[in-house]
């Protein structure tokens, strides 16, 4: 691959990622009926690929142990304050929803600080420690796990090139095997189920495996060989959507599926291999605005849902409206933009200022 368009931006990597936060939206705010569902199962190939764009990026002048740590640290550094950042107003939204909700702080820290849950965080990045009554559901595990995987990249830099394609190919198998067990002879880890949604998607079988698999694709020799690489990376990508609209069908929703694995490794080599392709709208909101995105859909979701439960009527007609059942992931998505740029536009505003 050529070592300047490795060091410019990735265009088509950047409109791979507007999409994916808008999938994710997806997930949380579904559209309705089985149209919903089937857009529901694609999508779990968004939290992955953004893993397998953290992988790509530590190979970024990371050739050497010493500069691959280099940038695990820069990522550490980055990452944690924003983790911090993001958990700490979820929580503080979450005490005042509760308390308006006719909570007490006692009642919500006996529930968030729980044995149960804080072994549950630690294993799973899961739990009431990142997710309750107010928010509903557990994004910000990402944050977490990113935050283990970029200590584990940082701690074993040294060896990590040696051991990396063995370890992503046994954890994707566990990963895999965990889904199987799902299916056909579900077991209790750590006396959880394994149908649970965490126990499968955490920092081990899904941080881990995907961030090697973007750093083992990004540092790969990727010949033309006359077109047929991009038309063997096009194939593997359909042929993921299809598969995993083939396993939506037998297994209904799941954490992830074998197709999302052939998706995501052809995405990821058409974008390495065409980095100036783009879609326009995509491209920005993946350069500019898909990690706020992220951070703050499901708040923007939660406020549009307290909004409509304290309006007169309202949750009866939203219930029973199916326009709006269509309309409000979109909301959503515009919502979660506006808040995005508003975010972008106040940093900006404050780097001036201070530059000044």
């Amino acid at each position: 691959m050529d070592s300047k368009a490795q060091r410019s931006e990735n265009k088509f990597l950047n409109t791979l990622k507007g999409a994916a936060c808008l999938l994710v939206v997806c997930i949380h705010c579904r559209f309705p009926g089985a149209f919903g569902e089937l857009v529901l199962a694609q999508a779990r190939v968004a939290v992955p690929f953004f893993f397998v764009v953290s992988g790509i990026f530590l190979s970024a002048g990371a050739s050497s142990p010493e500069r691959l740590r280099a940038r695990a640290g820069r990522t550490l550094r980055r990452l944690i304050p924003q983790t911090a950042l993001v958990w700490t107003v979820y929580t503080l939204y979450s005490f005042l929803w509760q308390a308006l909700h006719g909570w007490s702080i006692a009642q919500l820290l006996s529930e968030k600080l729980s044995s149960q849950e804080i072994k549950v965080f630690l294993l799973f990045q899961s739990g009431r420690l990142v997710w309750d009554p107010a928010y509903s559901f557990d994004h910000m595990w990402y944050l977490f796990a990113m935050v283990t995987v970029m200590a584990l990249v940082w701690i074993f830099a040294p060896v990590l090139r040696r051991i990396r394609v063995p370890v992503c190919i046994v954890l994707l198998a566990g990963l895999y095997f965990g889904m199987l067990l799902q299916v056909v002879y579900p077991i209790r880890p750590f006396g959880i189920s394994i149908r649970t949604w965490y126990v499968c998607r955490n920092w081990l079988l899904m941080g881990i495996p995907f961030v090697l698999l973007g750093n083992i694709l990004s540092e790969m020799e990727l010949p033309d060989r006359g077109g047929r690489t991009d038309t063997i990376a096009a194939i593997a990508a359909i042929f993921g959507a299809a598969l995993t609209t083939l396993e939506y069908a037998r297994f209904g929703i799941k954490e992830i599926y074998v197709g999302t694995l052939f998706t995501l490794i052809g995405l990821t080599v058409l974008a390495l291999r065409h980095p100036a392709w783009e879609i326009g709208p995509l491209h920005r909101i993946g350069r500019d605005d898909s990690a706020q995105i992220y951070y703050w859909h499901v708040l923007v979701l939660s406020l549009v849902d307290w909004a409509i439960a304290l309006i007169p009527g309202m949750q009866e007609f939203v219930w029973t409206s199916v326009p709006f059942a269509w309309c409000k992931p979109v909301l959503v998505m515009l919502l979660s933009g506006i808040a995005a740029i508003a975010i972008r536009a106040a940093k900006q505003h404050g780097l001036e200022k201070k530059n000044q």
